[in-house]
């Protein structure tokens, strides 16, 4: 696992900030990992995945993103990529439990890169992913703990099909 801890604070606030961008230009990292063909990026308190395939890139922002109207939905699906995602509101003594099981489910394993962020010990951004024949799959968990928040997101691409489905 690629453990950062980061020096900026969250940018997103909450789970409702959230957008769901497909195809947007690739952002600076506060932290990556390159994995399984995959560059899985930290940008405050949410992600980008970024997949360049024989000089076609597919990206998904999940951000704060003023510009995109398109809330992140439970479910999205375009030719070869689908999304589930999914926010639990927790107590505060939940919500802890979980950000400790997934940061130590994560922390041997070289697929991974996980931020925790200044302000609360809880504000951590995951992500891990895998590769499976022409199929990347990638999970990604995002904590908002100053609202008991935590968002998860299941996120698969065909690499087989290869085009942008934004």
């Amino acid at each position: 696992m690629t453990l950062h801890a980061i020096a900026s604070p969250f940018v997103d606030t909450r789970a409702a900030d959230l957008r769901l961008g497909l195809g947007l230009a690739p952002v600076e990292p506060l932290a990556t990992c390159f994995v399984a063909g995959a560059d899985l990026r930290v940008l405050g308190a949410s992600h980008q995945v970024v997949v360049e395939t024989e000089g076609v890139t597919f990206s998904e922002t999940i951000a704060y993103l003023p510009n995109v109207s398109l809330p992140l939905p439970s479910q999205h699906a375009a030719p070869g990529y689908a999304l589930r995602s999914r926010v639990t509101h927790l107590t505060p003594h939940a919500l802890r439990e979980e950000v400790d099981a997934l940061v130590r489910s994560l922390v041997d394993r070289d697929d991974a890169v996980v931020a925790r962020f200044p302000g609360h010990e809880l504000a951590v951004t995951a992500l891990v992913a895998e590769r499976l024949d022409d199929e990347l799959t990638w999970r990604t968990w995002h904590v908002y703990p100053q609202h008991g928040e935590l968002v998860e997101t299941a996120s698969s691409l065909d690499l087989q099909r290869r085009r942008d489905p934004a």
